[in-house]
């Protein structure tokens, strides 16, 4: 009889992985059909960037175990759940770049900046330099409405060059975005460690 419990625990563990699979494998099936999200995914996110940067509520966390219904609400109008939803697609499996690129582009759309620096990012980190001319453009204007990943992102476009003229102290300069929320941030101890190299003569040309 002691083993009972374990074995009735484990099963339970077991029923709840499968309900996850299926609700995610649901989710995945959702964005795929969705011609909305299909289109946006496939526009440079420059294009999405809007004129003003809306309030950021992290709901990473809450769409992780309420997959459908955050799909729901991005779609219905709601930037923060496309994010969250993206988000955890992003932490949890590295292969989900042809699922979180819509939905950072459809949260981008709804205005908020940092979706629109994560799928620049996507493209940046997926199709290299191709793409350099678009991402640049998106991280340029993210950093414009003080997105810090967009400012540092910017930057690093700035020092190697990458769609747009190697300008070392245009980055020092845009680097300055990059702190907005202190220096224990990683955007902005990333920035400080590119100024210290810039200031030590790293990138200079030959």
């Amino acid at each position: 009889m002691r083993y009972i419990l374990p074995v009735i625990i484990f099963s339970l563990s077991l029923l709840g992985f499968k309900s996850s699979v299926a609700q995610e494998s649901e989710v995945y099936q959702a964005i795929t059909n969705s011609e909305q999200l299909t289109k946006l995914a496939d526009l440079c996110p420059s294009k999405l960037v809007q004129a003003e940067d809306i309030d950021f509520e992290n709901l990473t966390d809450t769409c992780a175990d309420n997959q459908m219904s955050c799909l729901n609400k991005c779609m219905k109008g709601s930037s923060n759940h496309c994010f969250g939803l993206a988000n955890h697609f992003n932490i949890t499996d590295e292969n989900s770049y042809s699922y979180s690129r819509p939905l950072y582009a459809k949260s981008c759309q709804l205005g908020l900046a940092s979706s629109c620096t994560n799928v620049g990012a996507g493209i940046k980190n997926n199709l290299g330099l191709d793409e350099a001319l678009c991402y640049t453009k998106t991280f340029k204007k993210t950093c414009e409405l003080d997105d810090p990943w967009g400012c540092t992102m910017y930057a690093v476009s700035l020092i190697y060059g990458e769609g747009t003229k190697k300008d070392l102290d245009k980055a020092l300069s845009v680097m300055r975005g990059s702190c907005r929320f202190g220096e224990t941030d990683r955007a902005c101890s990333t920035a400080l460690d590119l100024a210290s190299e810039i200031l030590m003569g790293e990138f200079n040309s030959d």
